[in-house]
Protein backbone atom coordinates (compact mmCIF):
# COMPACT_ATOMS: atom_id res chain seq x y z
CA UNK A 1 0.00 0.00 0.00
CA UNK A 2 1.10 3.54 -0.77
CA UNK A 3 0.35 6.40 1.61
CA UNK A 4 0.20 9.97 0.29
CA UNK A 5 -1.52 13.28 0.96
CA UNK A 6 -4.45 14.02 -1.31
CA UNK A 7 -2.66 17.12 -2.63
CA UNK A 8 0.27 14.94 -3.76
CA UNK A 9 -2.13 12.74 -5.74
CA UNK A 10 -4.49 15.42 -7.10
CA UNK A 11 -4.45 19.04 -8.11
CA UNK A 12 -7.39 20.47 -6.16
CA UNK A 13 -9.37 22.99 -8.20
CA UNK A 14 -12.18 24.88 -6.51
CA UNK A 15 -13.12 27.97 -8.49
CA UNK A 16 -15.48 26.65 -11.18
CA UNK A 17 -18.15 28.70 -12.94
CA UNK A 18 -21.60 29.87 -11.88
CA UNK A 19 -24.96 29.40 -13.66
CA UNK A 20 -25.15 32.94 -15.05
CA UNK A 21 -25.16 33.26 -18.83
CA UNK A 22 -23.71 36.50 -20.20
CA UNK A 23 -24.51 37.32 -23.80
CA UNK A 24 -20.97 38.47 -24.60
CA UNK A 25 -19.32 35.24 -23.35
CA UNK A 26 -18.91 31.75 -24.80
CA UNK A 27 -21.57 29.20 -23.84
CA UNK A 28 -20.60 25.77 -22.49
CA UNK A 29 -22.20 22.90 -20.57
CA UNK A 30 -22.03 23.08 -16.76
CA UNK A 31 -21.70 20.15 -14.36
CA UNK A 32 -23.66 21.17 -11.26
CA UNK A 33 -23.59 20.03 -7.64
CA UNK A 34 -26.55 17.66 -8.09
CA UNK A 35 -24.96 16.02 -11.16
CA UNK A 36 -21.98 15.11 -8.95
CA UNK A 37 -24.10 14.29 -5.89
CA UNK A 38 -26.14 11.80 -7.91
CA UNK A 39 -23.08 10.57 -9.86
CA UNK A 40 -25.07 11.27 -13.01
CA UNK A 41 -23.15 13.26 -15.58
CA UNK A 42 -25.26 12.98 -18.72
CA UNK A 43 -23.77 15.44 -21.19
CA UNK A 44 -27.00 16.00 -23.11
CA UNK A 45 -28.95 16.98 -19.99
CA UNK A 46 -26.34 19.34 -18.52
CA UNK A 47 -27.37 22.98 -18.19
CA UNK A 48 -25.57 25.82 -19.94
CA UNK A 49 -23.39 28.57 -18.57
CA UNK A 50 -20.99 31.03 -20.11
CA UNK A 51 -17.50 32.30 -19.50
CA UNK A 52 -14.49 33.89 -21.08
CA UNK A 53 -12.23 31.65 -23.15
CA UNK A 54 -9.54 31.83 -20.44
CA UNK A 55 -11.97 30.90 -17.65
CA UNK A 56 -13.47 28.04 -19.66
CA UNK A 57 -10.06 26.60 -20.47
CA UNK A 58 -9.02 26.85 -16.82
CA UNK A 59 -12.18 25.16 -15.45
CA UNK A 60 -12.89 22.68 -18.26
CA UNK A 61 -13.11 19.07 -17.11
CA UNK A 62 -10.83 16.40 -18.52
CA UNK A 63 -11.01 12.64 -18.75
CA UNK A 64 -10.17 11.06 -15.35
CA UNK A 65 -10.96 14.17 -13.32
CA UNK A 66 -12.91 13.47 -10.13
CA UNK A 67 -15.56 15.97 -9.11
CA UNK A 68 -16.58 16.09 -5.45
CA UNK A 69 -19.19 17.89 -3.37
CA UNK A 70 -17.42 19.96 -0.69
CA UNK A 71 -20.58 21.09 1.15
CA UNK A 72 -23.67 19.49 2.67
CA UNK A 73 -26.20 19.96 5.44
CA UNK A 74 -24.54 17.16 7.44
CA UNK A 75 -21.00 15.81 7.82
CA UNK A 76 -22.18 12.34 6.78
CA UNK A 77 -23.52 13.56 3.44
CA UNK A 78 -20.40 15.34 2.19
CA UNK A 79 -17.84 14.40 -0.46
CA UNK A 80 -19.99 12.64 -3.05
CA UNK A 81 -17.96 12.03 -6.19
CA UNK A 82 -18.24 11.44 -9.92
CA UNK A 83 -15.63 10.50 -12.53
CA UNK A 84 -15.25 12.28 -15.84
CA UNK A 85 -15.04 9.21 -18.07
CA UNK A 86 -14.23 11.00 -21.31
CA UNK A 87 -13.18 14.42 -22.52
CA UNK A 88 -16.33 16.51 -22.87
CA UNK A 89 -16.79 20.23 -23.53
CA UNK A 90 -18.02 21.10 -20.05
CA UNK A 91 -16.90 23.00 -16.95
CA UNK A 92 -17.55 22.31 -13.28
CA UNK A 93 -19.69 24.46 -11.00
CA UNK A 94 -18.13 26.59 -8.30
CA UNK A 95 -20.28 24.53 -5.85
CA UNK A 96 -18.04 21.51 -6.55
CA UNK A 97 -14.31 20.76 -6.50
CA UNK A 98 -12.33 19.19 -9.31
CA UNK A 99 -9.59 16.73 -8.37
CA UNK A 100 -7.20 16.34 -11.29
CA UNK A 101 -4.75 13.42 -11.01
CA UNK A 102 -1.07 14.37 -10.79
CA UNK A 103 0.12 10.75 -10.82
CA UNK A 104 -1.03 7.53 -12.50
CA UNK A 105 -4.13 6.43 -10.64
CA UNK A 106 -7.47 4.84 -11.45
CA UNK A 107 -10.08 7.55 -11.04
CA UNK A 108 -12.76 4.85 -10.95
CA UNK A 109 -11.02 3.21 -7.96
CA UNK A 110 -10.74 6.57 -6.16
CA UNK A 111 -14.42 7.29 -6.82
CA UNK A 112 -15.31 4.10 -4.92
CA UNK A 113 -12.64 4.78 -2.29
CA UNK A 114 -14.09 8.25 -1.68
CA UNK A 115 -17.54 6.66 -1.29
CA UNK A 116 -16.25 4.37 1.48
CA UNK A 117 -17.36 4.85 5.07
CA UNK A 118 -13.72 5.28 6.17
CA UNK A 119 -13.11 8.24 3.84
CA UNK A 120 -16.54 9.78 4.51
CA UNK A 121 -15.76 9.76 8.24
CA UNK A 122 -12.24 11.16 7.73
CA UNK A 123 -13.49 13.93 5.46
CA UNK A 124 -16.46 14.63 7.74
CA UNK A 125 -14.05 15.41 10.60
CA UNK A 126 -12.41 18.08 8.41
CA UNK A 127 -15.63 20.03 7.81
CA UNK A 128 -16.63 23.26 9.51
CA UNK A 129 -19.98 25.00 9.85
CA UNK A 130 -23.23 24.98 11.79
CA UNK A 131 -26.11 25.05 9.29
CA UNK A 132 -24.06 23.98 6.26
CA UNK A 133 -20.95 21.83 6.54
CA UNK A 134 -18.06 22.97 4.35
CA UNK A 135 -14.82 21.30 3.39
CA UNK A 136 -11.96 23.67 2.64
CA UNK A 137 -9.36 23.11 -0.05
CA UNK A 138 -6.54 23.51 2.49
CA UNK A 139 -8.02 20.97 4.93
CA UNK A 140 -8.67 18.48 2.14
CA UNK A 141 -5.14 18.82 0.77
CA UNK A 142 -3.61 17.29 3.89
CA UNK A 143 -5.90 14.25 3.98
CA UNK A 144 -3.73 11.10 4.15
CA UNK A 145 -4.81 8.34 1.78
CA UNK A 146 -3.58 4.74 1.64
CA UNK A 147 -4.11 2.97 -1.65
CA UNK A 148 -2.94 -0.10 -3.60
CA UNK A 149 -0.81 -0.29 -6.74
CA UNK A 150 -2.17 1.05 -10.02
CA UNK A 151 -2.83 -2.50 -11.30
CA UNK A 152 -4.79 -3.34 -8.15
CA UNK A 153 -6.74 -0.07 -8.43
CA UNK A 154 -7.81 -1.02 -11.96
CA UNK A 155 -8.95 -4.48 -10.85
CA UNK A 156 -10.84 -3.18 -7.81
CA UNK A 157 -12.48 -0.30 -9.73
CA UNK A 158 -13.59 -2.62 -12.54
CA UNK A 159 -14.94 -5.18 -10.08
CA UNK A 160 -16.92 -2.62 -8.09
CA UNK A 161 -18.34 -1.07 -11.26
CA UNK A 162 -19.98 -4.42 -12.15
CA UNK A 163 -21.87 -4.65 -8.83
Amino acid sequence: MTKMKLSDIFEIKSTGLDKIISQNEMKIKLINYMDVYKNSIDYESLSLTSGTLDKIEKERVRKNDLLVTPTSETREDIFHSAVIKEDIPAVYSYHTMCLRPKISISSLYFKYYFDSRKIKMSVGRLTTGTTRMTLSKSDLSGLELSFPSFDQQIKIGNLLSTM
